[in-house]
Protein backbone atom coordinates (compact mmCIF):
# COMPACT_ATOMS: atom_id res chain seq x y z
CA UNK A 1 0.00 0.00 0.00
CA UNK A 2 2.83 2.58 0.84
CA UNK A 3 4.72 1.93 -2.27
CA UNK A 4 1.29 2.61 -4.15
CA UNK A 5 0.15 5.50 -2.32
CA UNK A 6 4.05 7.05 -3.04
CA UNK A 7 3.94 6.39 -6.67
CA UNK A 8 0.25 8.02 -7.00
CA UNK A 9 1.58 11.03 -4.93
CA UNK A 10 4.31 11.33 -7.56
CA UNK A 11 2.19 10.70 -10.70
CA UNK A 12 -0.34 13.52 -9.20
CA UNK A 13 2.77 16.10 -9.28
CA UNK A 14 4.09 15.14 -5.62
CA UNK A 15 7.48 15.00 -6.37
CA UNK A 16 9.26 16.32 -3.36
CA UNK A 17 7.23 13.85 -0.38
CA UNK A 18 9.94 12.06 1.98
CA UNK A 19 8.14 9.34 2.31
CA UNK A 20 4.31 7.69 2.41
CA UNK A 21 2.87 5.98 5.48
CA UNK A 22 0.24 3.96 6.61
CA UNK A 23 -0.89 1.46 9.05
CA UNK A 24 -0.80 -2.48 8.36
CA UNK A 25 -3.85 -3.92 6.44
CA UNK A 26 -6.91 -5.81 8.33
CA UNK A 27 -6.18 -9.10 6.48
CA UNK A 28 -3.10 -10.86 4.92
CA UNK A 29 -3.83 -10.88 0.96
CA UNK A 30 -4.41 -14.27 0.11
CA UNK A 31 -0.86 -15.95 -1.95
CA UNK A 32 -2.54 -16.52 -5.93
CA UNK A 33 -4.85 -14.42 -7.82
CA UNK A 34 -6.73 -11.31 -5.76
CA UNK A 35 -10.17 -10.19 -6.65
CA UNK A 36 -11.40 -6.71 -5.74
CA UNK A 37 -13.23 -8.28 -2.65
CA UNK A 38 -10.04 -9.90 -1.31
CA UNK A 39 -8.31 -5.70 -1.52
CA UNK A 40 -11.97 -4.68 -0.17
CA UNK A 41 -11.18 -6.91 3.28
CA UNK A 42 -7.88 -6.05 3.34
CA UNK A 43 -9.02 -2.52 3.33
CA UNK A 44 -11.82 -1.81 4.05
CA UNK A 45 -12.24 1.55 4.65
CA UNK A 46 -12.69 4.64 2.17
CA UNK A 47 -9.01 6.54 3.49
CA UNK A 48 -8.08 9.50 1.88
CA UNK A 49 -4.62 10.05 1.38
CA UNK A 50 -3.35 13.47 2.00
CA UNK A 51 -0.02 15.01 1.09
CA UNK A 52 1.03 17.28 4.48
CA UNK A 53 4.25 18.87 5.64
CA UNK A 54 5.32 17.69 8.95
CA UNK A 55 8.23 18.09 11.36
CA UNK A 56 10.94 16.16 11.44
CA UNK A 57 10.46 15.49 15.09
CA UNK A 58 6.64 14.07 14.47
CA UNK A 59 8.16 11.82 11.47
CA UNK A 60 11.09 10.93 14.09
CA UNK A 61 8.59 10.10 16.86
CA UNK A 62 5.57 8.79 14.51
CA UNK A 63 7.16 6.78 11.74
CA UNK A 64 10.50 4.84 13.34
CA UNK A 65 7.62 3.44 15.40
CA UNK A 66 6.61 1.56 12.19
CA UNK A 67 7.21 -0.96 9.01
CA UNK A 68 4.85 1.15 6.95
CA UNK A 69 6.42 3.38 5.19
CA UNK A 70 8.22 3.98 1.79
CA UNK A 71 10.69 6.31 0.70
CA UNK A 72 11.90 8.45 -1.81
CA UNK A 73 13.75 6.86 -3.82
CA UNK A 74 16.04 9.91 -4.46
CA UNK A 75 17.43 8.88 -1.14
CA UNK A 76 19.38 5.38 -2.50
CA UNK A 77 20.44 2.99 0.53
CA UNK A 78 21.57 5.75 2.77
CA UNK A 79 20.46 6.94 6.24
CA UNK A 80 18.15 9.69 6.19
CA UNK A 81 19.12 12.36 8.26
CA UNK A 82 15.96 13.85 9.85
CA UNK A 83 16.12 17.58 11.70
CA UNK A 84 13.22 17.63 14.08
CA UNK A 85 12.52 21.49 13.57
CA UNK A 86 12.63 21.22 9.70
CA UNK A 87 9.67 20.36 7.64
CA UNK A 88 9.50 17.60 5.22
CA UNK A 89 6.62 16.35 2.67
CA UNK A 90 4.77 13.30 3.64
CA UNK A 91 1.79 11.40 2.16
CA UNK A 92 -0.22 9.81 4.62
CA UNK A 93 -3.63 8.03 5.47
CA UNK A 94 -6.22 10.64 7.18
CA UNK A 95 -6.97 8.86 10.28
CA UNK A 96 -3.01 8.80 11.15
CA UNK A 97 -2.97 12.74 10.00
CA UNK A 98 -6.18 13.21 11.80
CA UNK A 99 -5.28 10.91 15.03
CA UNK A 100 -6.03 13.64 18.35
CA UNK A 101 -5.94 12.56 22.24
CA UNK A 102 -8.92 12.69 24.34
CA UNK A 103 -8.22 16.86 24.83
CA UNK A 104 -8.54 16.51 20.66
CA UNK A 105 -4.82 17.67 20.16
CA UNK A 106 -3.27 16.06 17.70
CA UNK A 107 -0.61 13.79 18.90
CA UNK A 108 0.61 11.47 15.95
CA UNK A 109 1.67 14.83 13.87
CA UNK A 110 1.41 17.47 16.02
CA UNK A 111 2.81 19.71 13.66
CA UNK A 112 0.16 19.35 11.51
CA UNK A 113 -2.80 22.15 11.73
CA UNK A 114 -5.67 20.76 10.70
CA UNK A 115 -5.44 21.60 6.71
CA UNK A 116 -3.58 19.31 4.72
CA UNK A 117 -1.71 20.71 1.63
CA UNK A 118 -3.48 18.21 -0.87
CA UNK A 119 -5.29 15.32 -1.12
CA UNK A 120 -5.17 12.56 -3.64
CA UNK A 121 -7.31 11.77 -6.36
CA UNK A 122 -8.45 8.46 -5.31
CA UNK A 123 -8.83 6.53 -1.94
CA UNK A 124 -6.22 3.88 -0.78
CA UNK A 125 -7.88 1.05 -2.08
CA UNK A 126 -8.21 1.95 -5.64
CA UNK A 127 -4.76 3.54 -5.40
CA UNK A 128 -3.62 -0.38 -4.77
CA UNK A 129 -5.89 -1.75 -7.39
CA UNK A 130 -4.75 1.02 -9.88
CA UNK A 131 -1.21 0.07 -8.70
CA UNK A 132 -1.50 -3.31 -9.65
CA UNK A 133 -3.39 -3.10 -12.75
CA UNK A 134 -0.83 -1.13 -13.65
CA UNK A 135 2.59 -3.01 -12.30
CA UNK A 136 1.27 -6.18 -14.80
CA UNK A 137 -0.48 -7.82 -11.96
CA UNK A 138 -3.20 -9.13 -15.02
CA UNK A 139 0.02 -9.49 -16.95
CA UNK A 140 0.84 -12.59 -14.66
CA UNK A 141 3.86 -10.96 -12.86
CA UNK A 142 4.76 -12.47 -9.87
CA UNK A 143 4.49 -10.07 -6.73
CA UNK A 144 7.17 -11.07 -4.61
CA UNK A 145 6.48 -9.98 -0.64
CA UNK A 146 10.26 -9.27 -0.10
CA UNK A 147 10.02 -6.89 -2.59
CA UNK A 148 7.75 -4.74 0.25
CA UNK A 149 9.22 -6.56 3.21
CA UNK A 150 10.31 -4.26 6.43
CA UNK A 151 13.62 -5.56 5.64
CA UNK A 152 14.05 -4.23 2.20
CA UNK A 153 15.97 -0.56 2.02
CA UNK A 154 12.88 1.24 0.48
CA UNK A 155 10.86 0.53 3.82
CA UNK A 156 13.21 0.45 6.51
CA UNK A 157 12.06 3.29 9.00
CA UNK A 158 15.68 2.19 10.74
CA UNK A 159 17.11 4.13 8.50
CA UNK A 160 15.79 7.30 9.83
CA UNK A 161 17.68 8.90 12.74
CA UNK A 162 17.72 12.30 14.38
CA UNK A 163 20.63 15.32 12.87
Amino acid sequence: MCKAMYDRAVAEGHTDILLSYCNNARNDLPSGSWTYADLYRSFPFDNVVYVESVKGKDILNEVCNYNCAYFNPSYGTDTITINPNSYYKIAVLDYLLYHTNSRRYYDYFSSFDGRPDASLSMNYRLILRKWLKDNGYNTGTNISSYDYSSSNYQFDTSRLVSA
